[in-house]
C-alpha cells in the first residue's frame, strides 16, 4: 500500500478464457485498482509469470499473456 501497487494473482483458469473475457476481466481490475487509487497494477499467474498491467499511455490494460506456453 506505501508504494501505491496492486498484485492480483489469478488461477492458470485465466488461460481458458477466451481473449474478449480476458479483456472485460483485466480492465474490470483495472478500473476497480484506479477507483482504490492504485497506481501500479500487475496480474500474475500462480506461477509468478506477469500476464498483465496497467497502462503508461490509455486507458486498456496491457495484456502480455493469453495462453500458456509452458514446454
Amino acid at each position: 500500500f506505501l508504494q501505491s501497487d496492486l498484485l492480483v494473482k489469478v488461477s492458470d483458469r485465466w488461460y481458458n478464457l477466451k481473449q474478449s473475457e480476458q479483456d472485460k476481466f483485466a480492465n474490470e481490475i483495472l478500473q476497480k485498482s484506479q477507483q482504490l487509487d492504485f497506481k501500479k497494477l500487475a496480474i500474475q499467474d500462480p506461477s509468478g509469470k506477469l500476464i498483465a498491467r496497467n497502462p503508461v499511455v490509455g486507458k486498456q490494460i496491457i495484456i502480455l499473456q493469453r495462453t500458456n506456453n509452458k514446454v
